[in-house]
């Protein structure tokens, strides 16, 4: 497109500052474009080595089981206030 546009402006088919700002503004696109989301970018990945860290961190610490003294059970699932009093 480029060398199209060149060969254009040598024959004097279009003129130089015609296309001049259209040029600069396209090329400036291409050239920034894998730049644009680079901080997004890197603030993912940030975020992602660090929950990898903390997880790897979880699974590597040593195992303690031992089992309570006083084991609770639940018999059923409603919720009850023993002395308890609610102002009206």
């Amino acid at each position: 497109m480029a060398t199209l546009g060149l060969w254009w402006t040598w024959r004097g088919e279009l003129s130089r500052f015609f296309r001049l700002p259209d040029v600069r503004h396209r090329l400036e696109r291409v050239l920034q474009s894998p730049f644009v989301n680079m901080e997004s970018h890197w603030l993912n990945y940030i975020k992602v080595k660090d929950s990898y860290e903390r997880i790897s961190r979880l699974l590597d610490a040593p195992c303690h089981r031992q089992s309570p003294t006083n084991r609770k059970t639940v018999d059923r699932f409603d919720l009850s206030f023993e002395g308890c009093r609610f102002p009206l």
